[in-house]
């Protein structure tokens, strides 16, 4: 599979970085929704998006940094 150079510099190959970073994007407002940022667990957060807990941490870091992209959109 060709590799697709991404306006940020980041490169996509099949289901790449742009893919699972917008997974893990769109899960995490919908459990920050459902469940409040103290309800809301990295590990579910990483479930909904079916991504492993690290690749979350890789492409997001911490649950704070993540609410903090979510909230702004």
């Amino acid at each position: 599979m060709m590799d697709v150079p991404v306006s940020t510099g980041i490169t996509v190959t099949g289901r790449g970085r742009v893919d699972k970073r917008e997974a893990i994007l769109a899960a995490a407002f919908e459990v920050f929704a459902r469940k409040g940022y103290e309800g809301a667990s990295v590990d579910l957060i990483a479930s909904e998006a079916g991504v492993a807990k690290p690749t979350l941490y890789n492409h997001l870091g911490s649950k704070e940094n993540l609410f903090r992209l979510v909230m702004v959109g």
